[in-house]
């Protein structure tokens, strides 16, 4: 007599061919269409302005010269060919633990500048910052120390201009993963003017969130990558904030993957794949960093879609002065949003953890519980729920930052608990 084969076991086999038939689809993707944010037009065709700095990083921390020293850095393969806003870099993307021997060496800055011994341009970066150059040091090293000077020179432009400005509260933007150029920067300004009762002075961070390159990102295997990119443009942020006064009274504005950069900006966050960052990466390049708790301690945390689980602030300790360096955290979530929840077929805790922006498994209320662990006053923890809850996919089931500003009354209600 045959063997009978049930309903559900046909089912489950279906569904395991067709999951080893997508891993096979995601390994043969891995590589096809990967590439950094190669920021060097960026810098030169986004204005200025009175009230604004606009900071442009690598995925390795490592400022792009400010527009107003005239380097320009062209596209790959140092041509001298006009700048544009969508030029890229590829690159490998991973990192590896040899630090000083190894992928920082691939940074297509590091290598500019005259790492490879083929372009000028490095004496005319020394001359521009007047750093002079210890001859006992390597080109390397020097890069590192000249990269420190950078950092102090874009905290002296800020302090200045928010002098002369007469603002009274910094407002840093983040955006975050796949997002070459946030073109909602412009309107969080209006938005911040219009419900906010400060003057604000505003820091826009251009960062190497890694791009798919108009393909599906979930076929590209960058997301880890961009994840581990965080912590290194968090902490170039550490530095450049620690020259600014303590005093200040700092609002942040992040978007998806741009939490964690916030994060890593103020204190030592926990590392995604749940180990304590404090390691190789950290002690052969960015002990020069004074990883310390930042010394702020007026900061009010505002994450929309953030693409980040609750563990990340298993760390959230106070600083030297006995001050959280966050003083308030507010969150945006939204329980369909489509790419936080890896559209319901793998689930948020999977191809990286991004928990906390769809309150996967109640993370928002296991965040909660973390910050009471923690001793931080959790009246100053408010979510918002941004769900609305449909049988089709909708606009507020969408990942970008303006689907969430299309919530207005949530969003307003958001921005006036941020800013006042």
């Amino acid at each position: 007599m045959p063997k009978r084969v049930s309903y559900f076991g046909i089912r489950r086999r279906s569904f395991l061919l067709q999951l080893m038939l997508l891993c096979c689809l995601l390994q043969l993707n891995a590589h096809a269409g990967q590439k950094n944010v190669w920021l060097g037009g960026a810098v030169f065709l986004l204005s200025d302005n009175d009230n604004t700095t606009k900071v442009f990083i690598d995925r390795y921390g490592f400022l792009y010269p400010q527009k107003k020293h005239g380097i320009y850095i062209p596209y790959s393969g140092f041509n001298n060919q006009k700048p544009k806003l969508d030029e890229y870099q590829i690159d490998d993307c991973c990192m590896k633990s040899d630090i000083l021997g190894g992928d920082f060496l691939n940074s297509s800055l590091i290598k500019y500048f005259g790492y490879d011994g083929t372009h000028g341009e490095w004496e005319k970066l020394k001359q521009s910052y007047q750093y002079n150059e210890d001859a006992n040091l390597n080109y390397l090293h020097n890069f590192f120390l000249l990269q420190e000077k950078m950092t102090k020179s874009i905290a002296d432009e800020i302090i200045d201009k928010f002098t002369k400005s007469q603002a009274n509260t910094l407002v840093l933007l983040i955006h975050g993963y796949n997002d070459v150029l946030p073109d909602f920067y412009s309107m969080i300004q209006k938005d911040v003017s219009a419900n906010g009762n400060i003057k604000p002075y505003f820091i826009e961070v251009y960062w190497d969130g890694l791009t798919a390159n108009n393909g599906n990102p979930a076929f590209k295997q960058i997301w880890g990558k961009a994840q581990f990119n965080t912590r290194f443009v968090g902490l170039r942020l550490r530095k450049m904030l620690s020259y600014l006064p303590n005093t200040y009274t700092i609002k942040v504005i992040t978007h998806s993957l741009g939490a964690s950069v916030a994060n890593f900006a103020f204190f030592n966050a926990y590392n995604f794949a749940g180990k304590n960052p404090d390691n190789i990466i950290y002690t052969s390049f960015y002990s020069r960093y004074d990883t310390i708790v930042s010394k702020h301690h007026n900061v009010t945390l505002g994450m929309v879609a953030p693409a980040i689980p609750y563990t990340s602030y298993n760390t959230l300790t106070r600083n030297s002065d006995g001050y959280f360096p966050i003083r308030k955290i507010l969150v945006c979530y939204n329980e369909n949003d489509y790419a936080l929840t890896k559209m319901k077929i793998f689930g948020a805790n999977m191809l990286g953890n991004t928990s906390l922006g769809c309150n996967w498994k109640g993370s928002i209320n296991e965040l909660r519980q973390v910050l009471y662990m923690n001793q931080f006053d959790t009246n100053n923890y408010i979510p918002s729920n941004f769900t609305k809850h449909s049988n089709t996919r909708s606009n507020l089931e969408q990942h970008g930052y303006w689907y969430y500003m299309q919530r207005s009354g949530l969003y307003t209600a958001f921005l006036q608990r941020l800013l006042n």
